[in-house]
């Protein structure tokens, strides 16, 4: 099917190149605050969106929120660096606290960056490989409505997709290993998709209604984990109308499950079978995430994997370019939600070299792959963390797009972290100085 699909693109679509010094692929936050970053460090940049809104899994189609509501054990009330700056933006400018605000002015930032090439609407479909210096020469995309194809050239990629789409297709993933009761591992999950999250919409209507489940529903909500049936019903308890959080964490009889099947699954419980169907007489779905986000259990191999040890021991990384403040999942515990988890007493580092592919050396990654493949429970999926470490991919590959610089070189470190600092971004659990800065020295 693969080579069906590009044997039509280059018999009847139109190809034309497109340059910068780094390509980012994937239009959320993570995305917009790569190329952000990496144009203002005097970079090129190229950043490609499948869908027509910046803003991921924030936009209207899918309506997560921007944070996770969990405790945290140490005072950071405030995002550091370029997030910071975008939150301000988003407060003053998008006053209707709407998604669709957040992709405005999401969009009015970037197009202000003179350095930056925005593409919507087109698709990864093939990547061109140097093999011999594992290298990513381009990348493809077709246009949704199939008019025409774009071939993005770059000497660095930053992988910002939720699905590691670019990393997949270059083949630098792989299955994670399962641990079983007996402490041998298996070599891939049974099922990629024994998880999925996804935010319904509801609304009251003028008069009751009922409703019948359609037959191709594959799941029955009595066979989730008991955290997500708690979980939606303290959502509903907080309010009946609006957005709900719906996880689904067990066996699931087919790979894939759709945002609408899960979404017409526990409606169906609710509305037909639950303690409040009475209350629940007036109100229907608006709407459903167009497709469900969930755990990846395929990982890449970096310079340098954040293990777990590392999180929970407050490791210090010579190369640190975040910090995060995400609690430990166990292994019942649901993606996005926070009960069950864990509360760190401390945020922790993210190495540079963890966002690094140690496979294909100029392609660098957002997301669960900095993370140790042992480690499946792990999720990255908090924004704010992303956000940084998106920062800090956009001035790396910006520094070595400019110059011969090694990423393996303590001096390359401390330039990324001296113009992260700039940035006013926290780069370690301590802070460094910036002798640069003569704005400390200033009197009045």
């Amino acid at each position: 099917m693969i080579n069906e699909t590009k044997k039509f693109i280059q018999k009847n679509l139109k190809v034309s190149s497109i340059r910068g010094d780094v390509v980012v692929v994937g239009g959320g936050i993570p995305g917009v605050c790569a190329a952000i970053s990496a144009a203002r460090q005097g970079a090129n940049v190229c950043l490609i969106e499948k869908d027509g809104q910046l803003g991921g899994r924030h936009t209207q189609n899918f309506r997560f929120p921007f944070d996770q509501e969990f405790p945290t054990s140490f005072p950071n009330g405030r995002e550091s660096g370029l997030l910071d700056e975008i939150c301000l933006e988003v407060s003053r400018r998008n006053q209707e606290r709407s998604h669709l605000g957040l992709s405005r002015v999401l969009y009015d930032l970037v197009k202000n960056e003179k350095r930056i090439l925005l593409l919507f609407n087109h698709n990864l479909t093939e990547a061109i490989m140097n093999t011999d210096e594992n290298l990513i020469k381009s990348l493809l995309f077709t246009n949704h409505d199939l008019k025409d194809s774009k071939l993005a050239k770059g000497k660095y990629f930053i992988d910002c997709t939720e699905s590691s789409q670019v990393s997949r297709l270059v083949n630098a993933l792989e299955p994670l290993a399962k641990q079983t009761s007996n402490d041998k591992q298996t070599p891939e999950f049974e099922s990629e998709r024994d998880n999925a999250s996804i935010i319904i919409t509801l609304k009251k209507g003028p008069e009751d209604t009922t409703f019948e489940p359609p037959a191709w529903i594959p799941l029955k909500w009595e066979e989730n984990s008991i955290l997500a049936k708690l979980e939606i019903m303290e959502s509903l308890n907080r309010s009946i109308e609006g957005d709900h959080l719906v996880e689904w964490k067990g066996p699931i009889s087919k790979s894939m499950i759709s945002s609408s099947a899960l979404a017409w699954c526990v409606w169906d419980y609710l509305k037909n079978r639950s303690s409040i169907s009475r209350i629940l007489g007036p109100f229907f779905v608006e709407n459903i995430s167009e497709y469900p986000i969930s755990k990846d259990f395929h990982r890449g191999k970096s310079l340098k994997d954040l293990s777990l040890k590392n999180i929970m021991s407050g490791a210090v990384f010579q190369d640190s370019i975040a910090v995060a403040r995400i609690p430990i999942p166990g292994k019942e515990t649901l993606t996005f939600s926070s009960r069950g988890k864990i509360s760190l007493p401390h945020p922790f580092e993210i190495p540079l070299q963890s966002l690094i592919s140690q496979k294909v050396s100029n392609l660098f990654w957002i997301g669960d792959n900095i993370l140790s493949p042992s480690d499946e429970s792990i999720f990255l999926g908090h924004t704010p963390t992303l956000a940084q470490m998106g920062c800090a991919g956009g001035v790396s590959t910006a520094l070595l797009a400019k110059s011969e610089s090694s990423y393996k070189h303590a001096s390359f470190y401390k330039k990324v972290r001296s113009a992260l600092t700039r940035t006013n971004q926290q780069v370690g659990i301590t802070f460094i100085t910036d002798f640069k800065n003569k704005a400390k020295d200033a009197k009045t």
